[in-house]
């Protein structure tokens, strides 16, 4: 049986054009690691972009799961810094 070929894009919208570069700075470099896959991460205002092209099915799932485990990573890093100074409703002043 002949290996199945593919192509998968991650679309996602930030809230801020300097949060969309900052993932696609952090994102970039992903880019290199080729092996049975390819992609491209780009940016277009608060829009982020990932194309994956891959050789067969297991390659192109393990590339755009690399992809939303490191998106994942930044939303946390994301929403820590953005939270860190927020003053919770249930202080009690301890």
């Amino acid at each position: 049986m002949k290996c199945i070929k593919g192509k998968c894009r991650i679309e996602l919208k930030f809230d801020s054009e300097a949060d969309a570069n900052a993932a696609h700075a952090a994102l970039k470099q992903e880019e290199e690691f080729k092996k049975r896959s390819d992609s491209r991460v780009s940016v277009s205002g608060k829009s982020l972009s990932v194309d994956i092209d891959g050789e067969d099915v297991v390659a192109l799932r393990a590339t755009a799961n690399s992809y939303l485990r490191a998106l994942q990573a930044i939303e946390s890093v994301g929403s820590s810094v953005v939270c860190s100074g927020c003053k919770k409703d249930d202080d009690n002043n301890e």
